[in-house]
């Protein structure tokens, strides 16, 4: 379990209400801080979190398994781009496309695959 804090909009103004307990393979969601927060029975936040649990690793294994999928669209796009770009355009593309795969890493715990025009450069 992980930690988020709670917030609320109480007469125009964002009042902190302290921390709830989350499921770590959960994002972080205010609408369901708010519902777990709610919750007055512990047997009914344990099946909640249950629940968000189970369903947070089916959409995990659901991420890996569109991965490569998403991969190759990616990849092939990017090869598309760099061949309209010159050499110049290129190196800022680059630039651009690494700081997306850094952020995808960071979300996903992807680690950036090569693309296929420097797949087909290694010996």
């Amino acid at each position: 379990m992980q930690k988020a804090s709670r917030f609320v909009m109480e007469d125009g103004k964002l009042k902190y209400l302290g921390e709830v307990k989350r499921p770590a393979s959960f994002s972080p969601d205010p609408t369901v801080d708010h519902v777990m927060s709610n919750l007055p029975d512990t047997d009914q936040q344990q099946r909640v979190e249950g629940i968000l649990r189970e369903s947070g690793e089916e959409f995990a294994r659901l991420r890996q398994e569109m991965r490569p999928r998403f991969q190759a669209i990616r990849g092939r796009t990017r090869d598309q781009i760099r061949g309209v770009l010159d050499p110049e355009q290129r190196a800022r593309f680059e630039v651009v496309a690494e700081e997306w795969d850094r952020r995808a890493a960071e979300r996903w715990g992807w680690r950036p695959q090569a693309p296929d025009s420097e797949k087909s450069k290694a010996p």
